[in-house]
Protein backbone atom coordinates (compact mmCIF):
# COMPACT_ATOMS: atom_id res chain seq x y z
CA UNK A 1 0.00 0.00 0.00
CA UNK A 2 2.83 2.11 0.57
CA UNK A 3 4.84 1.70 -2.59
CA UNK A 4 1.36 2.51 -4.58
CA UNK A 5 0.77 5.73 -2.60
CA UNK A 6 3.99 6.81 -3.18
CA UNK A 7 4.14 5.95 -6.91
CA UNK A 8 0.97 7.57 -7.33
CA UNK A 9 2.63 10.63 -5.63
CA UNK A 10 5.90 10.83 -7.59
CA UNK A 11 3.22 10.36 -10.87
CA UNK A 12 1.22 13.30 -9.89
CA UNK A 13 4.13 15.24 -9.32
CA UNK A 14 5.26 14.15 -12.50
CA UNK A 15 2.13 15.50 -14.73
CA UNK A 16 2.12 18.86 -12.71
CA UNK A 17 6.08 19.52 -13.70
CA UNK A 18 6.09 22.24 -16.17
CA UNK A 19 2.45 22.27 -16.72
CA UNK A 20 2.45 25.95 -14.92
CA UNK A 21 5.29 27.28 -17.23
CA UNK A 22 3.25 26.90 -20.88
CA UNK A 23 3.68 29.90 -22.42
CA UNK A 24 0.39 30.39 -24.00
CA UNK A 25 -0.69 31.32 -20.33
CA UNK A 26 0.72 34.80 -20.37
CA UNK A 27 -1.28 35.52 -23.03
CA UNK A 28 -4.65 34.38 -22.38
CA UNK A 29 -4.45 35.99 -19.44
CA UNK A 30 -3.39 39.24 -20.24
CA UNK A 31 -6.67 38.99 -22.55
CA UNK A 32 -9.10 37.91 -20.01
CA UNK A 33 -7.63 40.83 -17.64
CA UNK A 34 -7.49 43.22 -20.54
CA UNK A 35 -11.48 42.37 -20.55
CA UNK A 36 -12.40 42.56 -17.09
CA UNK A 37 -10.51 45.75 -17.04
CA UNK A 38 -12.60 47.24 -19.88
CA UNK A 39 -16.20 45.78 -17.82
CA UNK A 40 -15.34 47.17 -14.68
CA UNK A 41 -14.49 50.46 -15.59
CA UNK A 42 -17.80 50.24 -18.23
CA UNK A 43 -19.64 49.72 -14.68
CA UNK A 44 -20.12 46.21 -15.98
CA UNK A 45 -19.58 43.47 -13.77
CA UNK A 46 -18.22 39.40 -13.68
CA UNK A 47 -20.39 36.48 -13.58
CA UNK A 48 -18.58 32.99 -12.92
CA UNK A 49 -20.16 28.90 -13.37
CA UNK A 50 -18.24 26.05 -12.49
CA UNK A 51 -20.02 22.70 -10.87
CA UNK A 52 -18.13 20.93 -8.18
CA UNK A 53 -14.81 21.91 -7.61
CA UNK A 54 -15.14 24.55 -10.16
CA UNK A 55 -17.97 25.98 -8.15
CA UNK A 56 -15.59 26.29 -5.61
CA UNK A 57 -13.07 28.43 -7.85
CA UNK A 58 -15.78 30.56 -9.16
CA UNK A 59 -16.53 32.06 -5.94
CA UNK A 60 -13.22 32.00 -4.46
CA UNK A 61 -12.28 34.46 -8.09
CA UNK A 62 -15.50 36.48 -7.46
CA UNK A 63 -14.84 36.61 -3.94
CA UNK A 64 -11.20 38.43 -4.79
CA UNK A 65 -13.03 41.21 -6.72
CA UNK A 66 -15.90 41.71 -4.50
CA UNK A 67 -13.67 41.69 -1.43
CA UNK A 68 -10.08 42.48 -1.73
CA UNK A 69 -6.81 41.29 -3.36
CA UNK A 70 -3.35 42.84 -2.75
CA UNK A 71 -4.31 45.79 -1.90
CA UNK A 72 -6.75 48.31 -0.92
CA UNK A 73 -9.93 49.61 -3.37
CA UNK A 74 -13.33 49.57 -3.48
CA UNK A 75 -15.69 46.66 -4.29
CA UNK A 76 -16.10 45.63 -7.56
CA UNK A 77 -19.36 43.96 -9.14
CA UNK A 78 -18.38 39.69 -9.19
CA UNK A 79 -20.55 36.52 -8.14
CA UNK A 80 -20.52 33.15 -9.03
CA UNK A 81 -23.38 31.98 -9.82
CA UNK A 82 -23.72 28.83 -7.73
CA UNK A 83 -24.39 30.26 -4.47
CA UNK A 84 -27.87 31.17 -4.30
CA UNK A 85 -28.96 27.19 -3.57
CA UNK A 86 -32.53 28.51 -3.66
CA UNK A 87 -32.15 29.91 -7.65
CA UNK A 88 -29.84 26.71 -8.49
CA UNK A 89 -32.46 23.88 -6.64
CA UNK A 90 -36.11 25.40 -8.05
CA UNK A 91 -34.52 26.52 -11.86
CA UNK A 92 -33.01 22.40 -11.81
CA UNK A 93 -36.54 21.37 -10.70
CA UNK A 94 -37.87 23.09 -13.29
CA UNK A 95 -36.15 23.22 -16.11
CA UNK A 96 -33.43 20.74 -15.59
CA UNK A 97 -29.69 20.81 -14.88
CA UNK A 98 -28.13 21.81 -17.90
CA UNK A 99 -29.87 25.35 -17.31
CA UNK A 100 -28.90 26.33 -13.88
CA UNK A 101 -26.65 28.87 -15.00
CA UNK A 102 -28.14 29.89 -18.32
CA UNK A 103 -31.40 31.16 -16.52
CA UNK A 104 -29.41 32.96 -14.30
CA UNK A 105 -27.46 34.58 -17.05
CA UNK A 106 -30.83 35.15 -18.51
CA UNK A 107 -31.80 37.17 -15.60
CA UNK A 108 -28.49 39.02 -14.55
CA UNK A 109 -26.00 39.45 -17.50
CA UNK A 110 -25.96 42.96 -19.69
CA UNK A 111 -23.99 43.73 -22.78
CA UNK A 112 -20.56 44.35 -21.77
CA UNK A 113 -20.51 42.40 -18.81
CA UNK A 114 -18.09 39.35 -18.19
CA UNK A 115 -19.22 35.53 -18.33
CA UNK A 116 -16.78 33.44 -16.89
CA UNK A 117 -17.36 29.47 -17.75
CA UNK A 118 -15.20 26.94 -15.38
CA UNK A 119 -15.31 23.33 -16.36
CA UNK A 120 -12.04 20.99 -16.88
CA UNK A 121 -13.40 19.03 -19.62
CA UNK A 122 -15.23 22.06 -21.82
CA UNK A 123 -17.99 19.74 -22.48
CA UNK A 124 -20.33 20.49 -19.33
CA UNK A 125 -23.57 21.01 -20.87
CA UNK A 126 -24.92 23.72 -18.32
CA UNK A 127 -21.83 26.33 -18.72
CA UNK A 128 -22.32 25.38 -22.48
CA UNK A 129 -25.68 27.00 -21.81
CA UNK A 130 -24.50 29.58 -20.31
CA UNK A 131 -22.13 31.08 -22.21
CA UNK A 132 -24.35 30.65 -25.09
CA UNK A 133 -27.06 32.71 -23.05
CA UNK A 134 -24.01 34.97 -22.51
CA UNK A 135 -23.04 35.10 -25.99
CA UNK A 136 -27.02 36.66 -27.09
CA UNK A 137 -26.91 38.70 -24.15
CA UNK A 138 -23.72 40.97 -26.27
CA UNK A 139 -21.75 40.03 -22.67
CA UNK A 140 -18.40 39.04 -23.27
CA UNK A 141 -17.28 35.44 -22.64
CA UNK A 142 -14.50 33.39 -21.08
CA UNK A 143 -13.94 29.70 -21.36
CA UNK A 144 -11.23 28.10 -18.49
CA UNK A 145 -10.94 24.68 -19.19
CA UNK A 146 -8.39 21.91 -20.17
CA UNK A 147 -8.19 18.68 -22.22
CA UNK A 148 -8.18 20.80 -25.69
CA UNK A 149 -11.11 22.48 -24.07
CA UNK A 150 -14.39 20.89 -26.08
CA UNK A 151 -17.00 22.50 -27.32
CA UNK A 152 -16.39 25.35 -25.05
CA UNK A 153 -13.11 26.64 -26.27
CA UNK A 154 -14.62 26.99 -29.68
CA UNK A 155 -17.55 28.88 -28.29
CA UNK A 156 -16.09 31.33 -25.81
CA UNK A 157 -14.41 34.88 -27.07
CA UNK A 158 -11.46 34.25 -24.76
CA UNK A 159 -10.01 30.66 -23.43
CA UNK A 160 -7.56 30.12 -20.89
CA UNK A 161 -6.54 26.32 -21.78
CA UNK A 162 -5.16 24.06 -19.13
CA UNK A 163 -3.58 20.80 -19.79
CA UNK A 164 -4.56 17.83 -20.54
CA UNK A 165 -4.95 15.07 -17.99
CA UNK A 166 -6.95 14.60 -14.88
CA UNK A 167 -9.34 16.80 -13.37
CA UNK A 168 -7.38 18.01 -10.77
CA UNK A 169 -4.45 18.52 -12.41
CA UNK A 170 -6.27 20.80 -15.12
CA UNK A 171 -7.97 22.64 -11.98
CA UNK A 172 -5.03 23.30 -10.15
CA UNK A 173 -3.28 24.89 -13.21
CA UNK A 174 -6.26 27.01 -14.68
CA UNK A 175 -6.83 27.90 -10.73
CA UNK A 176 -3.46 28.93 -10.64
CA UNK A 177 -3.14 31.42 -13.69
CA UNK A 178 -6.93 32.70 -13.15
CA UNK A 179 -6.06 33.61 -9.61
CA UNK A 180 -3.66 36.20 -11.61
CA UNK A 181 -6.69 37.20 -13.48
CA UNK A 182 -7.56 38.95 -10.24
CA UNK A 183 -4.80 41.57 -10.68
CA UNK A 184 -7.19 43.57 -13.19
CA UNK A 185 -9.09 43.98 -9.98
CA UNK A 186 -5.94 46.18 -9.32
CA UNK A 187 -6.22 47.70 -12.65
CA UNK A 188 -9.63 49.60 -12.61
CA UNK A 189 -10.16 53.15 -13.22
CA UNK A 190 -9.68 55.36 -10.08
CA UNK A 191 -12.95 56.91 -11.65
CA UNK A 192 -14.62 53.60 -10.62
CA UNK A 193 -13.14 53.34 -7.47
CA UNK A 194 -14.33 57.22 -6.85
CA UNK A 195 -17.99 56.36 -7.52
CA UNK A 196 -17.95 53.98 -5.40
CA UNK A 197 -16.63 56.35 -2.51
CA UNK A 198 -19.05 58.76 -3.68
CA UNK A 199 -22.04 56.08 -3.23
CA UNK A 200 -20.73 55.57 -0.23
CA UNK A 201 -20.87 59.13 1.24
CA UNK A 202 -24.20 59.66 -0.37
CA UNK A 203 -25.55 56.67 1.86
CA UNK A 204 -23.39 58.17 5.01
CA UNK A 205 -25.40 61.72 4.60
CA UNK A 206 -28.41 60.19 3.70
CA UNK A 207 -28.54 58.41 6.69
CA UNK A 208 -26.96 60.98 9.15
CA UNK A 209 -29.96 63.13 7.73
Amino acid sequence: MTTHVRRGFVELLADRRGQLDAPRYPEQVAAIVAAMVLAFRSGKKVLWCGNGGSAADAQHLAAEFSGRFLRERGGLPSEALSVNTSAMTAIANDFGYENVFARQVEAFAQPGDVVVGITTSGSSPNILRAIEAAKRIGATTVAFTGNGGGPLADLADLVLMGPDGYSAIVQKCTSRWATSSATSSNKTSSSHEAAVRGVSRSRRDAHRR
